[in-house]
């Protein structure tokens, strides 16, 4: 209860009536009992908890106090959020502790009240308390034992920024980071020591996978901290994943390779590793076998290795702390590979001499074996041994022993096996056996009849050793030893005879020598045969030519027969340019006993000059012939000629004429050709007809087709045969078409033509009148417009927009005068369809109904006749109603559209091409899309609280469709955004706010406070990236303003300079938003708001702020006090005026009355302050300089000015007796002052800069200042202490005499645990007792996060950046020093770079620095005075990269060419790469490398090599790592293995019978090596080379052999070879195997077909051909009738002919139709020709006239005599004449034969009895049928029976003999 004004307490009595009116009366006494708190010291060293010991001084009444009670609270009054400590003190006990772990939460004050018998005090002491926070930090722990689930090495810390209470720390492994279940590590340590040691093998325990914490807490004299250091433990556990060995010792029983095995992920601890063999997985019995470094994969166990009882072997990661305990282990294999079967057949057939192959048997697995060696040798186990051949690789089981070996003393052959690693100790073997063989006797006789001339058999008896014998080699030899042999050929083992050819010449041949030959070689010693020689010829040779060509011949030659003709069998005929035989050529062969032979006609005279016969024995002919020369016979045409009529080239029309010069006497008839060449014979020409001698001309039909005819021959036939050399000239075809049309198409529509059409006029325009133009299909053809005269110009115009329905051509015909051209001249049309492709626009306006931004599109496929691109607006996708909005040129492929273009009413944009003609008609359309993106719910909250000033943020919802929002760009405005215009830029309404333009994805905008602005909206615009908005979203600004009011203040400090009191004030006024005021901000200013200085910050509702006593009020002059909202404080302030009055005691003085030294004694006085009404007490202390006090009176009541000293107050450190006035609120901090008459002379201004830069280790100068008096002093003394009273102190050097103000720490002093330097003043007498203190700072200046990554990817060499950072102190640093060493302490060290402190901060270590023995980089500080002594060190690590699994496979099939692709994988250190270099070279070492490659990106594991990359005797592909510092040095290489993978041979036989066509299957032997054939590819080509080539066929996979080369594959003259290529994945071989083509040509000649057939328009009877010169492929013969000479319309006559049969029957009576030539096809296995022998078909049609009839019998109904009649036509074809009475002149109802056939005469009659009586009612026509050889004609010639009728009439007879039986 406040007393306020009361002074007593009354007590009334009342009755129920009446209170009392005089009560009893107690005057108050108004206890006041408040501690005052002296010290507490948090010794709970956890952040947020406090705990030690408190300790106060009890009030002067404690009379009614009965305990203390302790909070925490977060201000000094205990009005905010106090905690109870649950401290109750009995009064009488000044202090207590207070528990460890007291949770701190917000509070800032501890709070002690007095607590009476009925209530808590009010209003406490309080105490601002400091939390210590002392934790260690950094916790580093590095578990170097190998082994899961064990640990070992150093757990190390950083130590507390503040150590001042720590006293130790305690290092555990716990379960989690709180420390549960904590287990010791160690002993407790003193503070000072940062590491603690694990001893290896140390047991974790796993908790849910976890292997816990290392845990480190701190400790106090007090308690440890509850809170401690936490580092999750890594156990390391390094197993080796694998270790692989494979057993390259291939002896049984004895081992050695490559050991491997892969780095541990977690591998940073390892050191080492250690392999041993071992009798089992755990390491019985082991034995080492190396030790390597980390880093290194592989390591090498030496062949012959003996396994004893060694099964596994095992492989330890070693650590610095020990080695693992559980191996990785690997299974030994002894791996034996042992070839068998060892073999030499001997095939050296002479004694004593060697020579073959030796093979063997391959082991069962070949998998380690990489070859094999071969030796002879004396014993079975190789000694004395020779080597065969060098290395022999894998895959090959034999070896060539070189024939004529001499065996020595040889008893075997052996062979080893090796390994990669090594060779075989133990071989297979083979014991040797020699061969010998020789004939045992020739036999030959010469059987070649010419003198000097040899020809016959050789034969022999082979040995009766012949196992190895495979051939024999027979030579003739002028000796019998076989000197200057000659060799007359070879025969396999089982052919014991050779035939020896005709015309050997004998020469000074006398032996017949015979060797035998192995597989291997031919013997050296032969058996020899002597031999003898013999000599035949005709006589009388006669030769009469009768064939009348000139140049050929035909007739008999006849000889007579020689005069020994025993030995002749034969005899031939040739003819020959000379009575030699040069040039010969045979006519035939005839047996000995006939002596004549037909030469047949046509036979080509060449030069032939003579005619020979040879003879011929069973061997061979005659080389020396009897001859007779030729004379020779001429009659052909001379002169001929052809104008062709027809206009059209191909076409040909109009008459051929010619003549003839010299005897015609043996012409019968004229036979006339067009053929496709000067030189076309038989099938290749074309029969236009034949005209009987005197006629000299025919006529070629108009329109005939010329095709591939090219000239016209005429020969002349005799009745014997037709000429073969005809009378030549060429056609010359009237080709009068245009040619070169062009036709641009300039409609750039689809499916629409238009624009010019043009051409070439004719060479030949004199047969020309006009030209016509059409648009033409396969059927269909349309004119354009209408002729035009050979005189105009040739172009032709068809109009734009032309339908091009289904025209596929333009066609341009010539006229002549006398018929259009019927092949025009032709060019595709090419429809121009130039429209654009994939229109795209993205509206970038952002305002509703407008539009901007860019229209892009693809140009049309077809763009050679665009000129422009023209874009519009339009209302539909056709272009109605369109605007145009721009137009660009071709190349130009984007318009850009204005913003605010209006959008309205169109509904599209449609973009047209333009030609030089006409715009498209239509349009490729693009749908309009408008964007409209305008924000929505725009907010903001001015919480800047000054008046026309903003802060805040200003929110807002993102428009719907954000896609083309680039930013939004927000104004202030004083319009809002109805009225806002188009646009602000350029209008002084708008303003853009600060960072006022805001990127889409964020929708909001925060306004810094105190942004001046009077505006009354904010408006926000979207911008795209085109341009801003034109009409944006606004909203109303209302400006914010809360001002506090009354602000007062009451200074109750008493001292001059500083105030205290509290400082009160009014909430802001109701009609401002004081809510939004969220604190009070008090503030001390200088005035005008300038130089404050934060006093208080209260929340709202709190109306006053304590301003603590004793603040310095410096240049203050008001109190501010701001309103802050939660954005941010006032700028403008409510403020009260400062008055500042100092109240200080006047004239003091104390004369000290104790005369003891160093004590004191006596009254205090002074006088007054001039002011003092804020004056409550004065109290009397002693104090010192450094403001230490003791009170030394007690406290006196304002107006007494004198107070008692107690005698025996020591004086201590105390320098002066002060006196503070004391104000209800506090007591003043500034007293007046008296000195202490005690001598005392303290120095001052201690100084020291630690420049010894170590931790724990000092050096340098210490200085300091004299003391004001020093005429007592005689020296100086030193110390280093462990507290600033000298505790525990120890002199540093010897006492420095006074005058000298300095003394030298020097380097390397170790600090241990003292925390101060201390300097004394001496006198003569003693030692001061309170030294001058300097807290000592360590200096420790090493260097920061030292990292160094080797970039240098080489094992065992470095190269890179060692870098660093400053030191957390760098004052003292003048230099960095740079090392490599053999440990962290330098040992070894070799410096690599000395850097000044402000030059950099890395150094660099040149690559391929050896790493040697060195194992870490040090850096270590420098200062001016030295360089540390313990560095910085980083454990080098030595990177390597070598890229593994390295594979290449050359795909380029070619020799000395290379192609595929090279492939690896990453390995090591693979995140230092960042590139690789690829090169040929000539070694594995990278040997005159050339690169392949520009550098390759680090995630990039392959390189494709082009095909045909020369080799250039590279051998290997070497792959470098690079890193960012400098290339590998040491590459990977990969062994090339270049090999030829061609096809080994190629085989054709063309079964396409057509000559410059080819057909038939390809067919070819693989390669011996197909690994990587994939298919072969087969072309025609113009040479072997395959140039001009063309593929045969698709690609034929490998394991087919052979591709059909389709029939009537034209050979195009320069396409003479077939080239197979061999193909791989990657590419096809560019070097093929080739075979030259021999085209087939096999068609027949010398068609002969004469119509036996007499009827007109009817055929019949037997074609017949001489077969082919070449028929090697002919099967079957196919006959047809057809309208032309390459057999258009064909019929079949005859199919599937056999060949041997050279004649077909067509039959009589087949209709000739339009049927104008006979052709004949060959037939191969695989196709019918296309090209036929043709015949120009004649119709026999016999005729005859003068039919006759006349009837001698006079009788009705009978008729007799002669029926007569003449051939007209053909009679020679004509065998007899049938006769007939016939219904009519077709007789297809009846006929009846009139008498025998009549024998064919030009002039026939056939005799009809008398009295023949046919019945003439039915049979009124008499009809001669001629018939041929082949059949009668079916339509006869016929005539009417006239039936002659004589009768009498009126007979009369007078019998005038008068006998009896008599007339």
């Amino acid at each position: 209860m406040a007393i306020s004004v009361f002074q007593y307490i009354a007590v009334y009595s009342m009755s129920a009536l009446y209170e009392q009116s005089t009560p009893e009366v107690l005057e108050i006494n108004d206890t006041v009992a408040k501690v005052n708190i002296l010290s507490f010291t948090d010794q709970d060293l956890d952040e947020g908890q406090l705990g030690g010991n408190i300790s106060w001084r009890p009030p002067q009444d404690t009379s009614q106090v009965t305990h203390y009670r302790a909070y925490l609270a977060e201000d000094a009054a205990g009005h905010i959020e106090r905690s109870p400590m649950f401290l109750e003190t009995p009064v009488g006990t000044n202090q207590d502790l207070l528990p460890t772990d007291s949770t701190v939460v917000n509070a800032t004050h501890l709070l002690i009240y007095t607590v009476s018998s009925l209530v808590e005090q009010s209003t406490p002491d309080y105490f601002l308390f400091f939390d210590m926070m002392a934790s260690v930090s950094n916790v580093i722990f590095l578990d170097k034992d190998a082994d899961f689930g064990q640990v070992g090495g150093v757990v190390e810390w950083q130590e507390p920024s503040d150590t001042s209470r720590v006293t130790h720390y305690v290092a555990y492994f716990s379960q989690d980071a709180a420390g549960l279940g904590k287990s010791q590590i160690g002993v407790d340590l003193p503070e000072g020591e940062l590491n603690v040691t694990v001893p290896a093998d140390t047991q974790l325990s796993y908790v849910d996978d976890s292997a816990g914490y290392a845990v480190v807490f701190t400790r106090s004299f007090l308690t440890e901290q509850t809170t401690p250091r936490a580092l999750e433990v890594s156990d390391t556990a390094s197993s080796i994943p694998y270790l692989h060995f494979t057993d390259l010792d291939l002896d049984e029983g004895q081992i050695g390779g490559y050991m491997q095995w892969q780095s541990p992920e977690d591998n940073g601890t390892i050191t080492h590793y250690r392999l041993y063999a071992a009798e089992d997985e755990l390491g019985t019995n082991r034995t080492r076998l190396s030790e390597v470094a980390f880093g290194t994969t592989e390591a090498l166990l030496p062949a012959d290795f003996d396994l004893h009882n060694y099964t596994h072997l095992l492989i330890y990661a070693k650590t610095e702390v020990s080695e693992q305990t559980v191996p990785t282990f690997h299974v030994i294999k002894d791996e034996v590979a042992i070839v068998s079967h060892v073999n030499l057949a001997d095939k050296d057939l002479d004694p004593l001499e060697l020579g073959g192959t030796i093979t063997w048997s391959p082991p069962d697995t070949l998998t380690l074996v990489t070859g094999y060696v071969v030796y002879l040798a004396q014993t079975a186990a190789g000694a004395e041994r020779d080597n065969v051949n060098g290395f022999i690789s894998v895959g090959s089981n034999f070896v060539d022993l070189e024939p004529e070996k001499a065996q020595n003393a040889s008893e075997y052959v052996v062979v080893f096996t090796s390994s990669s690693l090594t060779e075989q100790t133990t071989p297979a073997f083979f014991a040797l056996s020699d061969s010998s063989s020789q004939v045992l006797s020739i036999n030959f006789t010469d059987l070649d009849l010419d003198l000097g001339d040899l020809g016959g058999e050789v034969a022999w008896q082979p040995s009766l050793d012949v196992a190895q014998v495979t051939g024999y080699f027979i030579y003739f030899s002028p000796a019998a030893d076989g000197a200057e042999r000659s060799l007359l050929g070879n025969t396999s083992d089982s052919v014991d005879r050779i035939g020896l050819s005709h015309n050997q010449k004998t020469g000074t041949l006398r032996h017949v020598l015979v060797y035998a030959s192995s597989s291997l070689a031919e013997q050296s010693t032969p058996l020899s045969l002597p031999f003898n020689d013999t000599d035949s010829s005709v006589s009388a040779v006669n030769f009469t030519d009768r064939d009348l060509d000139a140049e050929e011949l035909g007739g008999l030659i006849s000889w007579a027969q020689p005069e020994d003709a025993s030995l002749v069998t034969h005899f031939l005929v040739y003819l020959a340019e000379d009575q030699q035989g040069s040039n010969r050529s045979q006519v035939s062969e005839v047996h000995s006993v006939r002596f004549e032979s037909d030469l047949a006609p046509e036979e080509a005279l060449r030069d032939y000059s003579h005619i020979l016969v040879y003879t011929k024995s069973s061997l061979t002919e005659q080389t020396t012939p009897s001859s007779l020369p030729i004379t020779d016979s001429n009659a052909s045409v001379t002169v001929a000629q052809f104008i062709d009529q027809d206009l059209d080239a191909y076409d040909l029309g109009g008459p051929i004429t010619w003549q003839v010069l010299g005897d015609e006497t043996l012409v019968t008839h004229y036979d006339i050709y067009l053929v496709s060449s000067v030189s076309a014979r038989g099938s290749n020409r074309s029969q236009l007809g034949t005209t009987e001698v005197g006629t000299d001309f025919i006529d070629v039909p108009v329109d005939f087709v010329q095709g591939l005819l090219t000239h016209i021959q005429i020969y002349t036939r005799s009745s014997l045969v037709e000429q073969t050399t005809p009378y030549v000239f060429a056609i010359n075809n009237t080709n009068s078409s245009v040619s070169n049309i062009v036709f641009l198409d300039d409609d750039l529509d689809d499916d629409e033509l238009g624009g010019n059409i043009s051409w070439q006029l004719p060479e030949d325009l004199s047969q020309v009148s006009h030209y016509l133009s059409y648009l033409a299909d396969d059927s269909n053809r349309s004119q354009i417009g209408s002729a035009l005269s050979v005189q105009m110009d040739p172009i032709s115009f068809l109009e734009a927009e032309q339908p091009q329905l289904n025209y596929t051509q333009v066609l341009v015909y010539t006229r002549s005068v006398l018929a259009e051209q019927t092949s025009p001249a032709v060019t595709e049309i090419s429809d121009t369809f130039a429209t654009v492709q994939s229109p795209n626009f993205t509206d970038q306006d952002l305002d509703e109904e407008d539009l901007g931004g860019t229209l892009s599109w693809l140009e049309p496929a077809d763009n050679a006749r665009s000129a422009w691109y023209v874009i519009y607006l339009s209302t539909d996708a056709v272009g109605a109603g369109r605007q145009m909005v721009g137009a660009t040129s071709i190349g130009t492929n984007e318009l850009q559209v204005p913003a605010d273009t209006t959008r309205a009413p169109f509904n599209f944009f449609t973009l047209f091409t333009r030609s030089a003609l006409a715009e498209q008609t239509t349009p490729v359309a693009l749908a309009l899309s408008d964007t409209i993106a305008s924000i929505s719910s725009m907010a903001f909250l001015d919480l800047d609280l000054d008046e026309e000033e903003l802060g805040g943020t200003f929110l807002w919802q993102p428009p719907d469709d954000q896609q083309q929002v680039f930013s939004y760009e927000i104004y202030l405005s004083n319009i809002g955004s109805t009225d806002a215009g188009l646009h602000p830029n350029g209008t002084k309404d708008w303003t853009q706010l600060p960072n006022g333009s805001v990127p889409v994805g964020t929708h909001d905008l925060q306004l810094l406070p105190d942004y001046p602005s009077a505006a009354s909206f904010v408006l926000i615009y979207t911008r795209s990236l085109l341009v801003e908005q034109t009409t944006p979203v606004g909203s109303f600004l209302n400006d914010s303003v809360a001002s506090v009011r009354n602000v007062s203040f009451t200074d109750l400090d008493l001292d001059n300079l500083e105030l205290g009191g509290n400082v009160t004030w009014d909430d802001p006024p109701v009609e401002e938003q004081g809510y939004l005021a969220e604190f009070f901000d008090v503030y001390l200013s200088e005035g005008a708001f300038i130089g404050r200085s934060h006093i208080h910050s209260a929340p709202a509702g709190t109306n006053f702020a304590s301003l603590a006593p004793e603040t310095d009020i410096r240049s203050f002059s008001e109190i501010l006090v701001f309103t802050r909202s939660t954005l941010t404080e006032q700028t403008t302030p409510r403020s009260f005026h400062l008055s500042d009055v100092g109240r200080y005691v006047l004239n003091l003085n104390f004369p000290d009355q104790d005369l003891d030294a160093g004590e004191l004694g006596g009254n205090v006085s002074w006088s007054e302050p001039q002011d003092s009404s804020l004056v409550a007490n004065y109290v009397v202390y002693l104090a010192d300089l450094g403001g230490d006090r003791v009170q030394a009176a007690d406290t006196t009541e304002v107006g007494s000015t004198v107070v008692a000293m107690n005698p025996d107050t020591l004086v201590l450190n105390y320098t002066h007796v002060v006196v503070y006035t004391q104000s209800s609120l506090v007591e003043q901090s500034t007293p007046r002052a008296i000195n202490i008459s005690d001598s005392v002379a303290s120095v001052s201004g201690v100084q020291f800069v630690d420049e010894d830069l170590d931790v724990l280790e000092l050096g340098g100068e210490i200085l300091w200042t004299k003391p004001l008096d020093d005429s007592f002093v005689t020296f100086y003394d030193v110390y280093l202490g462990n507290s600033s009273m000298g505790a525990f102190r120890s002199q540093l050097g010897l006492p420095v005499p006074v005058g000298t103000l300095q003394t030298f720490a020097p380097v390397d002093l170790p600090q241990e645990l003292r925390s101060h330097i201390l300097v004394y003043t001496r006198s003569v007498l003693v030692e001061q007792s309170t030294p001058t203190a300097i807290e000592i700072s360590d200096t420790v200046s090493d260097v920061l996060n030292v990292t160094f990554i080797d970039e240098d990817l080489d094992l065992r060499d470095l190269g890179g950046y060692i870098s660093w950072e400053h030191p957390l102190d760098v004052k003292q640093v003048t230099a960095y020093h740079v090392y490599i060493s053999q440990d962290p302490a330098g040992l070894g060290r070799s410096q690599i770079s000395e850097i000044l402190v402000n030059e950099s901060l890395r150094a660099f270590l040149r690559s391929d620095q050896p790493l040697s023995q060195y194992t870490d980089v040090l850096v270590y500080s420098e200062s001016s005075l030295a360089e540390q002594t313990t560095p910085v060190a980083l454990k080098i690590y030595d990177a390597e990269s070598l890229v593994i699994n390295a594979n290449f496979t050359d795909q380029d099939l070619d020799g000395e060419e290379l192609g595929g692709t090279v492939e690896w994988q990453q390995s090591g250190d693979y995140h230092l790469v960042v590139a690789y270099d690829l090169y040929l070279a000539r070694s594995a070492s990278g040997v005159s490398r050339s690169r392949l490659n520009e550098s390759l990106a680090s995630d990039v594991f392959r390189l494709d090599l082009a095909p045909e990359l020369p080799l250039d005797m590279a051998t290997h592909v070497v792959i470098y790592t690079r890193s960012s510092l400098v290339e590998q040095t040491t590459p990977v290489a990969i062994n090339i293995s270049d090999a030829d993978w061609n096809v080994q041979w190629v085989s054709f036989y063309d079964m396409d019978l057509d000559g410059g066509q080819l057909g038939g299957g390809i067919s070819w032997a693989a390669p011996a090596e197909l690994t990587l054939v994939t298919h072969y590819v087969a072309y025609l080509a113009a040479n072997a080379s395959g140039d001009l080539r063309s593929q045969i066929g698709s690609h034929v996979p490998v394991g087919t052999n052979y591709v059909d080369l389709p029939p009537e594959t034209p050979m195009d003259g320069v396409l003479t070879n077939i080239v197979v290529y061999t193909k791989s994945a990657l590419v096809e071989q560019t070097t093929p195997t080739s075979m030259e083509v021999n085209d087939t040509s096999s068609s027949v000649s010398n068609i002969v077909f004469v119509d036996n057939d007499l009827d007109e328009m009817e055929l019949g009877g037997n074609i017949t051909w001489s077969t082919p010169v070449d028929s090697s492929q002919v099967t079957l013969y196919s006959v047809y009738l057809s309208t032309s000479f390459d057999a258009e319309n064909r019929s079949i006559v005859a199919e599937d002919v056999s060949i041997g049969t050279n004649t077909a029957l067509l039959p009589a009576e087949t209709a000739m139709r339009w049927f104008t030539y006979v052709n004949i096809y060959t037939k191969s296995p695989v196709i019918e020709q296309t090209t036929p022998a043709s015949l120009f078909i004649s119709d026999t049609i016999a005729l005859i006239a003068d039919l006759e009839l006349v009837d001698q019998d006079l009788d009705a109904t009978e008729i007799g005599g002669n029926v007569s009649w003449k051939v007209l036509q053909d009679f020679a074809l004509i065998s007899h004449f049938s006769v007939y009475f016939t219904d009519d002149t077709s007789w297809q109802a009846a006929r009846l034969r009139a008498g025998q056939d009549v024998q064919a005469s030009e002039y026939a009659e056939l005799f009809i009895p008398a009295e023949t009586d046919p019945p003439l009612a039915t049979y009124g026509f008499l009809s001669v049928f001629p018939s041929s050889s082949l059949a009668e004609r079916t339509t006869p010639f016929s005539a009417v029976i006239n039936d002659t009728i004589s009768p009498v009439y009126n007979i009369s007879f007078v019998d005038l003999d008068m006998d009896l039986q008599e007339l």
